[in-house]
C-alpha cells in the first residue's frame, strides 16, 4: 500500500527581493589556507572546507551567513597539502554538516569523517585508520540518512600494502557506525575515485581514473546501495591520458562527467583539455566534447560539474589564456547547452588561483565558485568564495574568454575494465578539534538581500504550514495560504525534481521514496519546507 508522510519544517526569510553577488577573500590565522569546496545552505548562508596552515596543517570547516561573514569555524586533525588531495563538506537534512577529509601525511593518509550540528558542535568524529594510504575525495548523504564516501585505498583490496591503490567506497550510518567498505581495482595499478553521487534509484555512481591498456582512462562505476557493482565503464584512448573529477546524474537519466584528457592532443605527455562526457543510464556515451583555451593553450582540467538553466556548467582549472602576473593558474567557468555546445566562458581573477570547485545554489540562480588564490596581498594562499548571477557576474575581476575558447569532438574508446572487489574498513573515535579565527575582505559585492532571517514558524509550531504528497495521484499540496510561486524542489543529493503546475497543486508523477526539500515564494516571503515520501 502506498502512503505519504507529512512533515512541516518551515522557515520564513523576510524581505527577499534579488540575488546577492560577491567575491570574498578569507585571511587565515597562519601561513595560508586552501579551500576545496563550498555549498549554499537553506538559510542562504554558506559552508566551505579545506586545509589551514596554523603552525601545522589542519582540516577546517567554516560556516558563514548569506553575505559570507564567518559565523563559526572549527579545525580538526592534522593533514598535509602534498599529494593533490581534496576534501568535501556537505549540509545534511537535519540542519547539520558532514565533513570528509584525508588526514596524516603523503603516502600514509587516513580518512576522517565528522558529523556536526548546525552550530558546528561535533556529534561524532571518526577515523578510518588503515595500514596503507587511504584518501577520501567525496561524501554524499543517502536518502535514508547514511553517509557514503569515495576515494582510494592501499589498506584493503588487490593492492593491499603496495604503492598502488584501488577505488574505495564505504557506507556509514547516521550514528557513525561502519556499515561496509569496498575496494575495487586491479593489482599493481592505480584506481582512484574523485567524485560520487547517489541516484534517484538509491544506487551509487562514482567517477575517477583507472589504468587500462597501460594508461589512465576516466571511468564511471555504478554500485547498488549494498555496494554490489552493477557496471564499470572506462573512456580514453591508447597512449593518451584521461581522468574524471566530477559527475552528476543528468536530467532525463544517465550521467554527465567532467575531467581532463589528452585524446585530442599528440599523446599523454601533452597539455590536457577539459571534457564533458554525457552518458546513458548504463554508462554508454551519448556525446563527448573537449574544450581548451588559446593564447596560449596549456594545461586544463574540469574539476566539477552542475546543471544550470539551459545546460551544464563546469569549473575549470587552467593555465591557458592570457595571464596577469607570474602564476598562470586561473579559475574559469564554462557553460554549455544540453548538447555540449559552449555558451559562456569566463575567468575570475586572471592568475594565481587554484582548485576551483562549482556547486549549485539552492535557488538555482547563478553559480557558487570556490578555491584559493595568491592574487591578493599578502601572497599566501587564501580561500576565495564567489557567488554570481545567471550571467556569471560577480561584480569584479572577470574576463569574457568565449572568443578564446575552442571546442572539439573527441572519439573516446569505451572499455569494460577488469577488476577485483574486496571488502574492508573500520572506524575509531577521534576528538581533535579547535576554534579557528578568520579575517576577511569583501573584494566586490552587490547585497540585495541582507541577512535578516526570522524563524517565524519555528517559534510557533501551531502556525507551521504542512506539505503532503499523494503517491496515487502524484500531487504535492500545502495548507499555506498562498500558491507555489517560483517553486524549486530538490532531493537530499541536491538534484532538482521536475514537476508540473496545475492551479494550487504541483504534479510530480512517480516520485521516488525519500526525503525532499521545497522552496517557494509565499507572497513576499521565501518558504523552505521538507517532506518525505514512503511507499
Amino acid at each position: 500500500m502506498k502512503s505519504a508522510v507529512i512533515i512541516g519544517f518551515l522557515l520564513i526569510f523576510q524581505g527577499l527581493s534579488g540575488q546577492n553577488t560577491f567575491q570574498k577573500l578569507y585571511h587565515p590565522p597562519g601561513n595560508g589556507a586552501h579551500c576545496f569546496a563550498s555549498y549554499q545552505l537553506p538559510d542562504d548562508g554558506y559552508i566551505f572546507t579545506g586545509i589551514v596552515s596554523d603552525g601545522s596543517d589542519k582540516v577546517y570547516l567554516t560556516r558563514t551567513d548569506c553575505e559570507g561573514n564567518v559565523l563559526w569555524s572549527k579545525s580538526y586533525n592534522n593533514s598535509s597539502t602534498i599529494g593533490n588531495i581534496s576534501q568535501r563538506a556537505i549540509p545534511l537534512l537535519d540542519g547539520g554538516f558532514a565533513l570528509a577529509a584525508s588526514i596524516g601525511s603523503y603516502g600514509s593518509y587516513n580518512i576522517l569523517v565528522v558529523r556536526t550540528d548546525a552550530d558546528g558542535n561535533t556529534i561524532w568524529q571518526k577515523v578510518m585508520q588503515g595500514s596503507g594510504d587511504d584518501v577520501v575525495n567525496s561524501i554524499v548523504e543517502a536518502k535514508n540518512g547514511d553517509l557514503v564516501i569515495a576515494g582510494h585505498t592501499s589498506s584493503f583490496g588487490p593492492d593491499l600494502g603496495s604503492p598502488y591503490t584501488d577505488v574505495y567506497i564505504a557506507r556509514i550510518d547516521p550514528e557513525g557506525n561502519y556499515l561496509w567498505g569496498k575496494a575495487i581495482g586491479t593489482e599493481n595499478a592505480i584506481d582512484q575515485a574523485f567524485d560520487l553521487v547517489e541516484t534517484t534509484d538509491s544506487s551509487l555512481v562514482a567517477t575517477g581514473r583507472c589504468i587500462e591498456q597501460g594508461t589512465f582512462y576516466a571511468f564511471v562505476m555504478k554500485l547498488d546501495q549494498d555496494g554490489e557493482l552493477e557496471f564499470h565503464k572506462a573512456y580514453g584512448d591508447t597512449l593518451q591520458y584521461s581522468s574524471a573529477y566530477g559527475i552528476i546524474e543528468a536530467s532525463g537519466g544517465g550521467f554527465a562527467l567532467t575531467g581532463s584528457t589528452t585524446v585530442m592532443k599528440e599523446n599523454f605527455q601533452s597539455y590536457p583539455d577539459e571534457f564533458i562526457i554525457r552518458t546513458d543510464a548504463l554508462g554508454d556515451s551519448i556525446w563527448t566534447r573537449t574544450y581548451h583555451g588559446t593564447n596560449p593553450d596549456h594545461s586544463e582540467n574540469g574539476s566539477s560539474i552542475i546543471e544550470v538553466a539551459n545546460g551544464y556548467a563546469i569549473a575549470v582549472a587552467t593555465m591557458s589564456y592570457p595571464t596577469s602576473g607570474f602564476v598562470p593558474n586561473k579559475h574559469v567557468v564554462l557553460t554549455t547547452d544540453w548538447d555540449g555546445n559552449i555558451t559562456k566562458a569566463k575567468s575570475f581573477n586572471s592568475g594565481g588561483s587554484h582548485y576551483p570547485y562549482i556547486t549549485k545554489p539552492k535557488d538555482n540562480i547563478g553559480i557558487l565558485l570556490s578555491g584559493f588564490t595568491t592574487n591578493y596581498s599578502p601572497a599566501n594562499f587564501k580561500p576565495l568564495i564567489i557567488r554570481t548571477n545567471d550571467a556569471l557576474e560577480s561584480g569584479c575581476n572577470e574576463t569574457d574568454l568565449l572568443p578564446l575558447t575552442s571546442m572539439e569532438y573527441p572519439d573516446f574508446q569505451l572499455r569494460n575494465p577488469a577488476y577485483v572487489i574486496s571488502s574492508g574498513g573500520s572506524l575509531i573515535d577521534s576528538d581533535v578539534s579547535d576554534v579557528l579565527i578568520w579575517a576577511d575582505t569583501m573584494i566586490c559585492s552587490e547585497i540585495l538581500n541582507p541577512c535578516n532571517v526570522e524563524s517565524v514558524w519555528e517559534t510557533d509550531p501551531s502556525d507551521q504550514p504542512v506539505l503532503w504528497y499523494n503517491p496515487s495521484g502524484g500531487q504535492l499540496q500545502s495548507d499555506a495560504d498562498c500558491t507555489f510561486d517560483q517553486l524549486s524542489i530538490v532531493d537530499v543529493g541536491g538534484r532538482e525534481v521536475n514537476y508540473i503546475m496545475q492551479g494550487r497543486e504541483v504534479l510530480i508523477p512517480d516520485l521516488s521514496e525519500g526525503c525532499y526539500i521545497a522552496v517557494w515564494m509565499c507572497g513576499q516571503r521565501s518558504v523552505a519546507a521538507r517532506f518525505m515520501v514512503i511507499r
